[in-house]
């Protein structure tokens, strides 16, 4: 929050800041001591600017309607007027200032940035109302600054969701999707508004329909209408329509089309198809893998071929079928791709263990790139004791000429010796290692250990500011899996959250929800 008091290009960004993150007790602090000093300040937009943090750390308005009425009514500089209606629009509801802020539009970039402002602080104060009233009048030329604010606004009554679905605008029928798309159970008016966009006649709208679907399940009626678009001539169309069929109940009808876009020549569709299955299955219709196997031998598409072993993972298949599917990775496209190795270690842990598997694994430890024979060692480590046949091969690594293949050797031939507290003392080094691929493969090896500690937890913690992101991100990835007994990490989780990179970001919203479990 620090910033030059001349500089007002950093004020506007700091106010943005103010708007768009939830501040605590001592990040308000903070920004008060910033803006505090400048409320008297000889440049009126600065004065503006500090006015507004200063109420929006302090929630007290008063001060700061006078000074804007002050400036909307007699400044002669029609750019401050501007931006001070705009900023009235997020504390004052009245449709004059409304009518101002939009009938006075000028294009240039710092006008821009204020307006985009407001749209978040509408958004953010669920302002309603003011979103009706935007919505009532024409404003294409900023229709791209107002739509990211208006996705997150949860309407409270129907309004506002008929006006941007009855809208002749096609962006404003398409931000009517994606907001119903993010409700958890959108009521049954919404839910049946939802399903006649399926018929609207842009197919952009049709494919943000389709979109929202990935939430919650589709309505016999809105189902039948998904099974015509998987039919569609438009590729754009066809693969959403297979992944809106996810959420849908087994039946015959669906598990036919499905399979039958398995076979599609575009390999976006089959693709769509394949991840739409999982959910299809059930013990009555579990012959599907019959069928699947089959598909997969003659799949050439390796990131298809891939999203195969998922469908067979999530879905509990039948053992010779995963043996299958296993033992052509490894042979195949594993040779040289790490992370279908993850992949695999992943079926292992989720309760599959298979004889072959250790025998599969030999050559690859062998493999020319360092990546393969680590994470080979690590499968090694996955299966345990049933491993132990293997613990000639693995020590023979304990050798080998890159440090991090060496360290994961000496920890999984650990694991394999039952020397748990052995493998742990280990980790615990490599934790604090200065070669970042030892510490990459420390985190990874914490997963083998049953009884996880404090200190163990503030390691993982301290790598949350790690110099490498894949560090950082496995760090999230891991405190998530120890679950619940990682709770002190939330809320450090929270605080760097906006700090860390979109893979991280995603990966610390699952462990977030893993760490607090059910709400």
């Amino acid at each position: 929050m620090a910033i030059e008091k001349d500089d007002k290009l950093n004020y506007l960004n700091s106010i943005r800041y103010v708007l768009h993150y939830p501040l605590n007790t001592e990040e308000k602090s903070r920004a008060l001591k910033v803006f505090r000093p400048v409320i008297n300040h000889k440049d009126k937009f600065i004065r503006l600017y500090a006015f507004f943090a200063v109420a929006l750390c302090t929630d007290n308005w008063t001060p700061c309607l006078d000074e804007f009425s002050a400036i909307l009514n007699h400044s002669i500089n029609g750019t401050e007027r501007l931006l001070t209606a705009l900023l009235l629009v997020t504390i004052n509801e009245s449709n004059a200032t409304l009518d101002f802020a939009l009938e006075h539009r000028i294009r240039n970039e710092k006008s821009s940035r204020v307006l985009a402002a407001v749209g978040e602080a509408l958004a953010n104060r669920n302002n309603e109302k003011a979103v009706l009233e935007i919505l009532r009048r024409r404003f294409d030329d900023i229709r791209d600054m107002f739509s990211a604010p208006l996705k997150r606004i949860r309407f409270s009554n129907s309004k506002a969701g008929i006006q941007l679905f009855e809208s002749k605008h096609v962006w404003l029928r398409k931000i009517f999707c994606e907001v119903v798309g993010s409700y958890e159970a959108p009521s049954p008016a919404t839910q049946e508004r939802l399903s006649q966009a399926l018929n609207d006649p842009d197919i952009d709208v049709q494919v943000f329909a389709l979109d929202s679907y990935k939430r919650f399940t589709p309505s016999p009626k809105a189902l039948s209408r998904i099974l015509e678009l998987t039919r569609s001539k438009f590729v754009d169309i066809q693969a959403p329509a297979f992944l809106a069929m996810k959420r849908a109940a087994p039946s015959q009808a669906s598990l036919t089309r499905l399979l039958e876009g398995l076979e599609h020549p575009i390999g976006r569709v089959r693709k769509a198809a394949l991840r739409a299955l999982p959910n299809q299955i059930t013990k009555a219709n579990a012959e599907i893998y019959q069928s699947l196997v089959p598909l997969f031998q003659r799949e050439k598409n390796l990131s298809i071929r891939e999203d195969y072993l998922l469908c067979l993972r999530l879905s509990c298949p039948s053992p010779e079928n995963l043996v299958l599917l296993i033992e052509s990775f490894l042979r195949e496209e594993s040779k040289n791709n790490p992370d279908f190795l993850s992949d695999i270690r992943d079926m292992v842990d989720a309760g599959y263990s298979f004889s072959q598997l250790g025998e599969l694994l030999k050559p690859l430890l062998k493999n020319e790139r360092a990546v393969m024979r680590s994470h080979a060692l690590l499968t090694y480590g996955v299966l345990g004791q049933k491993a132990r046949p293997f613990l000639n091969v693995v020590n023979a690594l304990k050798t080998d000429s890159k440090v991090e293949v060496r360290f994961t050797a000496s920890v999984v031939s650990a694991i394999l010796n039952a020397k748990e507290k052995q493998a742990l003392e280990l980790i615990r080094k490599g934790l604090e290692a200065e070669q970042d691929l030892v510490r990459l493969r420390a985190i990874s090896c914490l997963g083998f250990i049953s009884k996880i500690e404090d200190s163990d937890i503030d390691a993982l913690i301290k790598l949350l500011d790690d110099r490498w992101w894949n560090i950082r991100c496995l760090a999230i990835e891991e405190l998530g899996r120890i679950g619940p007994k990682a709770r002190k990490a939330a809320a450090i989780l929270e605080k760097k959250y906006w700090s860390f990179g979109e893979t991280c970001r995603t990966e610390a919203d699952l462990t977030l929800r893993k760490i607090r479990g059910p709400q």
